[in-house]
């Protein structure tokens, strides 16, 4: 319970910290202003950040059919083809989390990089098992903690 109360009680001072430093320009808080066994994380979605759609035998996402089929309800009609094009940049990215001195990385799965059919049934991709593994293996390599999520937004449609 102590931990939690801990984790807690940091998440509020960095509310507070966060609203005054909207009336000033800098904040000086450093690492070391959080207990010594807090984690701090990076999150990433799919989607959002690995880009790539037609690359590797992906198949296409919930998001990638609405995309096309209504690109004008995306503001600035960006798709999901290039995103952040994490897909092949991730070791540019795991450089950008180890100089920000990130000790954790959750990332979703595109579950339409490995199963492009949908289903097991389907196939399993080899180059989307080869991605996943490539960046899993890359962040291990720099010390990261690894948390996974699936993406519910990247089924096949």
């Amino acid at each position: 319970m102590g931990s939690r109360t801990n984790v807690f009680t940091t998440l509020v001072i960095l509310c507070v910290i966060a609203s005054f430093s909207a009336e000033s320009s800098t904040v000086d808080v450093t690492r070391s202003d959080f207990p010594a066994d807090f984690f701090f994380g990076v999150t990433t979605d799919a989607p959002q950040y690995e880009g790539a759609t037609d690359v590797a035998r992906k198949g296409p996402s919930v998001w990638d059919n609405y995309n096309e089929k209504f690109p004008e309800r995306i503001q600035d009609h960006s798709n999901l083809s290039i995103a952040t094009d994490s897909y092949r940049r991730y070791k540019e990215d795991v450089v950008a989390m180890k100089n920000l001195g990130v000790d954790a990385n959750r990332f979703s799965i595109a579950w339409t990089r490995i199963l492009p059919n949908g289903s097991l049934n389907g196939g399993i991709n080899q180059e989307g098992l080869d991605h996943h593994n490539n960046v899993i293996d890359e962040l291990l390599k720099n010390g990261k903690t690894l948390n996974f999520t699936k993406n519910s937004d990247s089924i096949s449609s």
